[in-house]
């Protein structure tokens, strides 16, 4: 019994050492993450995570899960999750700038764009101090899918 006993501990140590290692791994990939993009990590994750459930439906949380060759979780790796992210971004360019855009792309940026457009009219200020990014995103994003369409 004592043999047994001594291979269990050993075991629940390893898994143990495991947890503690996906954590720290996890939290210095995220804050990599949101060092590199700054405010948009919230919607780039989303993106990732849209895509994600999109092309692999069910198994999504399975491939996330998997672990690479050295034992880290797919699903924390950033090479992993900036691969997705460029993915997201190139398949679907609206998905990171209008969440939620349903569809029809086009309608969804041309919706936004006046939307913005009335910003700007109504408050300059409020518009080159936040807005203007996101404009810019959204003809770059237009462009994309006209090229694509082309």
């Amino acid at each position: 019994a004592g043999l047994v006993a001594k291979y269990y501990d050993i075991q629940d140590k390893q898994n143990a050492d495991r947890v503690d290692a996906d954590s720290n791994y996890h939290a210095e990939n995220v804050q990599a993450l949101r060092s590199e993009l700054g405010a948009h990590y919230t919607r780039e994750i989303n993106g990732v995570n849209a895509f994600i459930g999109a092309h692999f439906g069910k198994q999504a949380a399975d491939i996330l899960a998997a672990r690479t060759p050295d034992g880290r979780l797919v699903g924390d790796s950033l090479w992993v999750i900036k691969g997705i992210a460029a993915l997201n971004r190139d398949m679907n360019p609206v998905s990171t700038l209008i969440p939620g855009s349903g569809s029809d792309p086009a309608k969804s940026i041309a919706d936004r764009k006046a939307e913005l457009m009335e910003i700007r009219r109504a408050t300059p200020e409020k518009y080159f101090g936040k807005f203007e990014q996101e404009f810019l995103d959204l003809v770059t994003a237009e462009q994309k899918l006209k090229a694509r369409a082309a």
